[in-house]
């Protein structure tokens, strides 16, 4: 019987990294995509592919409402770019803004209001 191995827990994240202003963050997500172009052959079957280097990466923040839904993460406006702090440069992007793409808060009886924001960033758009 092999003999088991035992690994640090020091070099993981359990939940959330970072806070962000006006939010308390019950998940954080981030994606990266890289559109392709397909090449075809005459019967239209697909025989490869070239990048279109079209980066982006994006983000969804969701929580509660911890505070005016004004402010921090929450009060940033369309069109202006807005630091995120859980987000993790690299796989080609590391430049860029994150800008909004929507935004929606929810409240109901007997729970805390909630809110989901969608932020996507590409790398020659600052």
């Amino acid at each position: 019987m092999p003999t088991p191995t035992f690994v640090s827990a020091t070099n993981f994240v359990k939940g959330v990294v970072s806070a962000e202003t006006a939010i308390n963050i019950s998940d954080f997500r981030q994606g990266w995509t890289n559109e392709k172009i397909f090449i075809e052959d005459k019967g239209g079957s697909p025989t490869g592919f070239v990048y279109n280097f079209l980066t982006a990466t994006t983000c969804t923040i969701t929580g509660e409402v911890n505070t005016s839904a004004l402010s921090g993460i929450l009060g940033v406006a369309f069109g202006t770019a807005e630091v995120i702090a859980n987000s993790v440069s690299g796989y080609g992007i590391t430049t860029g803004g994150f800008y909004m793409d929507d935004i929606e808060i929810s409240q109901s009886r007997g729970a805390l209001a909630t809110a989901t924001v969608n932020f996507t960033k590409h790398p020659d758009i600052t």
